[in-house]
């Protein structure tokens, strides 16, 4: 009984791979994989063990992976098998036992004491390594006894240990010096030996061989199958080239400015650099700038913005930069967030590789489309949210982890998040720091108190005496802190004007005043409200109105993602830099367009929102410089337009004269600080003005000339402020892996049980990146036709790409969340991934009932419900 006879992968026609040879696979893919990775993104482990040591330990321990399938438990698993390997005479336990351990464990119990005997690792480093290997599929398990793992009793005890020196034989390995700093090592060590686990295991590495061979042949074989798969994976390392200059970055004619020029200077030097600068600045060159110096080296870059929206309105641009950087017009930078597969060609399955034997599915086109796998890529653009798992105590999240390693990693409109996620963001920090990432963090509007907070989270020595606005402030590689100020062309002053509402609903206020503004005066229109009930209110009264030739838009997230997609289109083309400007036109919409997106408005009116976020809609007023009549100015000229006013809503006055605020999305302290600075202040002429006002709300000041009664109104809000705050801090150290410099918190020994595809509402299983004050659920619309269900497209729903595009996420009111919660995934849905927790809607001519709520919908206004009775 040797081995030879255990197998690690079986067929349904009974073939069968031996475990050896499987492991040798995983050890080609290893070394490849580690070949083609840019040296910034192996430079913890090169620091640690130096090369070519590095190299050896690092793929000894991915190959090492599945020693644990040397147990009674595993073999028993396979029908096909059972009988043979009991014949010759393996003690296996009997049929159908359902409490085996996860082989993962057993590979530890292998592991751990190798790793102490024969190269004299402590008890506490060996144990913390082994768990790393042995939670290759996703989640790390405790140490627990030989016993329970079928490894404890000849000839088990024996063969996995014999097959952990045949491999540091073959592989020339030698006695190691225990990792240090180890934390960090761990993330990077599980997600290495899980990317090569996949690598190895795929369909094409799998030759099912048994018999015993010259394991050194088998092994060159299995290095020339892993070179030509990841040649057919597209994986190469990122081309070092010529450093692009700073006005080789810009569009052909475009000059750069102070703080590109600031960007290239520090752009050798630093490892955090937080830029911050008004809208239109040019920020987006800026960070260009900065991360050129390490991709001209090979590095790759991870783009994260705030929503799906901003990322596929980045895209072109940073795939532009790249392909002119690289000198490849074929480079293609990934789009990464949760329905960027939908706009891929051929891309109907996209397989998880956290589940065992799925690679031998049917896969997709692109190996990279998988959730899990996208930021492997060397280039990406997609949403934080894809970053922040890697914080998270989520199944596989070191994979994100190791593939961040490296990278520089750009963080767009870093004041747009909430305490929980701003948490989950300094965790994440802490980890890139010590992963030899380089981070750029991109603001218009960011707090003192938040920028003292990131740079602590990086773990920056010193403190600012202080910093000027517009900045970049900048941590060397020798972790020295600095800032610097720049200077920006003077700007037209922004006013911003509150309007009284009074008793009348807000949004008619705001629908009211923009259609006058355009209709006198021409021109396009913006009307921002906080919710998408308000925006689909204003727009339903607007289209009430005689428009006379005056086009009417609407624009928020309850879409599907279809007809979003066409929507945002629509948008950039009529609102954007070169839209055709051929008539007046009104933009009703929520946040979606305040971050990231290149509107250019002459008018804008505004539900009242936190300073910052006033700031940001104001970025789109005037945004380019035109000419009266709207057109685009080509020659830099003064922008010819009157000063561009922002007019914000003000809510209506209780009986005491105070503010009666109803908003159900922004903190009402924060609301009501702005309120009082834009009674005070309402000017923007100076870049200082915008600090002022952020201080003013965000800061620790004091707000001289308050009346008494609004200062004892805020301090009584600042209280429930602050409840929800510690709430969801408690929340966020309970979601996120521990700090890495935590070194008696170690990843490892954290439960990894929350999974990003689980959906489901208050799931304790649920890896969320961002917090829902209402509970939320996917639906997918459909309707019937010839007797048979569709989608509201009139597409098949059983096609996972075409019932995708029919679902929206959206937070109903309790009642009618339970239900639609109630309601069963069609059949064909529950193995498909993004859409087995959506709810299938039934629509006849584009509405339904719920309960007592009617639901609607159609492509120009989204979806909406409403009671029986009128109420929403």
């Amino acid at each position: 009984m040797t081995y030879w006879q255990l197998w690690a992968k079986t067929a349904v026609d009974d073939r069968w791979h031996a475990l050896p040879y499987h492991l040798l696979d995983v050890t080609a893919a290893a070394e490849i994989l580690w070949s083609r990775l840019p040296s910034n993104s192996r430079a913890l482990p090169l620091h640690i063990f130096g090369e070519p040591a590095a190299a050896r330990i690092c793929v000894f321990l991915a190959a090492s992976h599945d020693v644990g399938k040397a147990n009674r438990y595993f073999q028993a698993k396979a029908d096909c098998q059972y009988e043979r390997l009991r014949q010759l005479g393996f003690d296996l336990p009997p049929r159908g036992t359902d409490d085996s351990p996860r082989h993962g464990q057993a590979t530890g119990a292998y592991l751990k004491p190798w790793l102490m005997e024969r190269w004299k690792w402590s008890q506490p480093v060996a144990e913390t390594v082994a768990l790393a290997v042995g939670g290759h599929h996703g989640s790390f398990f405790p140490d627990t006894k030989r016993t329970s793992l079928g490894v404890d009793c000849p000839p088990w005890c024996d063969m996995g240990l014999a097959l952990l020196d045949t491999l540091s034989e073959l592989l020339e390995v030698e006695i190691s010096p225990e990792p240090k700093p180890l934390n960090p090592f761990l993330g990077w060590l599980a997600g290495f030996v899980s990317v090569a686990d996949w690598l190895g295991s795929h369909e094409s590495m799998t030759i099912w061989q048994t018999g015993e061979r010259r394991l050194a042949d088998y092994l060159q074989e299995a290095r020339s199958r892993a070179r030509t798969l990841l040649d057919q994976l597209h994986w190469q390392v990122p081309p070092a080239t010529t450093m692009l200059t700073i006005s080789g970055l810009l569009p052909t004619g475009s000059t750069h400015n102070s703080l590109q020029q600031l960007a290239a200077e520090i752009a050798p030097n630093f490892s955090l650099a937080i830029v911050e600068a008004p809208t239109g600045e040019g920020k987006t060159e800026a960070a260009f700038a900065l991360a050129e110096p390490a991709r001209s080296a090979g590095a790759g870059i991870y783009f994260a913005l705030p929503t799906m929206a901003t990322a596929n309105g980045l895209y072109d641009r940073v795939e532009a930069y790249l392909r002119k950087a690289t000198g490849n017009d074929d480079l293609e930078a990934r789009l990464l967030h949760s329905q960027a597969w939908l706009f891929r060609e051929n891309a109907e399955t996209a397989q998880n590789p956290g589940k065992e034997g799925k690679e031998q599915a049917a896969q997709a086109q692109d190996w990279f489309a998988g959730a899990k796998r996208g930021l492997l890529a060397p280039f990406g653009v997609g949403t934080i949210d894809q970053a922040l798992i890697a914080a998270l105590r989520a199944k596989h999240g070191f994979v994100r982890l190791f593939a961040l390693a490296g990278k520089t990693v750009v963080i767009d409109e870093v004041h747009a998040y909430d305490v929980y996620m701003a948490d989950l963001m300094d965790v994440l920090l802490g980890w890139l720091r010590a992963l030899d990432c380089r981070v750029i963090l991109l603001s218009a509007t960011l707090p003192k108190a938040r920028r003292k907070a990131l740079l602590r989270a990086w773990g920056a020595q010193g403190e600012l005496s202080e910093s000027e606005y517009p900045s970049i402030t900048w941590v060397t590689e020798e972790g020295k802190l600095h800032s610097r100020g720049f200077n920006v062309p003077p700007r037209k002053p922004l006013a911003l004007e509150l309007i009284a509402t009074g008793e009348e609903e807000h949004w008619a206020q705001g629908a009211a005043r923009i259609l006058q503004m355009v209709r006198t005066k021409g021109g396009l229109g913006a009307l921002v409200l906080n919710t998408v009930r308000n925006a689909q209110n204003a727009y339903d009264w607007l289209r009430c109105q005689g428009l006379d030739g005056i086009h009417l838009d609407l624009f928020h997230a309850r879409f599907t993602a279809q007809d979003r997609g066409a929507v945002e289109k629509q948008v950039l083309d009529r609102y954007g830099r070169n839209g055709a400007r051929t008539e007046p036109a009104i933009l009703v919409a929520t946040q979606v367009v305040e971050q990231s997106l290149d509107l250019d408005f002459d008018h804008m009116v505004s539900a009242l929102a936190p300073i910052d976020l006033l700031i940001q809609r104001a970025g789109r007023l005037h945004r380019h410089r035109r000419w009266e009549d709207g057109t685009l100015r080509e020659d830099h000229g003064r922008d010819e337009r009157a000063d561009p006013v922002l007019q914000v809503l003000s809510p209506s006055c209780d009986a005491g004269g105070l503010p009666d605020i109803q908003d159900p999305v922004y903190s009402h302290d924060v609301l009501m600080r702005t309120l009082q600075r834009l009674r005070l202040n309402a000017e923007i002429i100076r870049p200082s003005d915008v600090a002022d006002a952020i201080e003013a709300v965000y800061g620790e000041a004091e707000r001289a000339g308050a009346l008494c009664a609004w200062e004892q109104k805020i301090e009584e809000l600042e209280l429930k402020t602050a409840r929800k705050t510690q709430q969801q801090r408690r929340q966020a150290e309970r979601a996120t892996i521990g700090a890495v410099d935590d070194d008696d918190n170690l990843i490892v020994e954290e439960p990894l049980d929350v999974d990003e595809n689980d959906e489901r509402q208050g799931s304790q299983l649920s890896a969320r990146t961002r917090l829902e004050d209402r509970p939320s659920i996917t639906v997918a619309l459909l309707r019937e036709a010839a007797g048979r269900l569709v989608t509201v497209h009139g597409a098949e729903p059983a096609s996972l790409r075409d019932a995708t595009f029919a679902c929206l996420r959206v937070s109903p009111p309790y009642p009618l969340w339970e239900s639609l919660l109630a309601l069963e995934p069609l059949p064909a849905w529950t193995r498909k991934g993004s859409l087995s927790h959506a709810r299938p809607l039934v629509l006849a001519q584009g509405r339904t009932q719920v309960l007592d709520y009617e639901i609607c919908y159609d492509a120009r206004r989204g979806l909406s419900w409403r009671k029986s009775n009128g109420d929403v």
